[in-house]
């Protein structure tokens, strides 16, 4: 249920904003996107361990065969890349502090 309510937000934020640009990114979202969308299939983990190694062309690549496992549409796929690429190497939006 918690998925299917985060889903309508990003999806209302996405329809809202598709005619008016493209929506800003936000650490609090971006986290809420991949808690939601990214980690039913692997940890947020994942994505730390390669901020510092992808570049955006690859990022880009990852993010549409996952997209495609998971059958997200454009919006939410773009979302999520435009996410990962805001983030730094050790961001605390995907990586645990220790």
């Amino acid at each position: 249920m918690k998925r299917l309510i985060i889903f309508c937000f990003f999806s209302q934020l996405l329809m809202i904003t598709t005619a008016h640009g493209a929506p800003p990114v936000n650490d609090k979202d971006c986290r809420a996107l991949f808690l939601t969308f990214c980690t039913g299939c692997h940890g947020v983990e994942n994505i730390c361990k390669n901020l510092p190694v992808k570049n955006k062309e690859q990022w880009s690549e990852t993010v549409a065969e996952m997209a495609s496992y998971a059958d997200y549409d454009k919006e939410i796929t773009d979302y999520v890349l435009r996410c990962i690429s805001s983030l730094k190497p050790g961001s605390k939006v995907v990586c645990k502090k220790k």
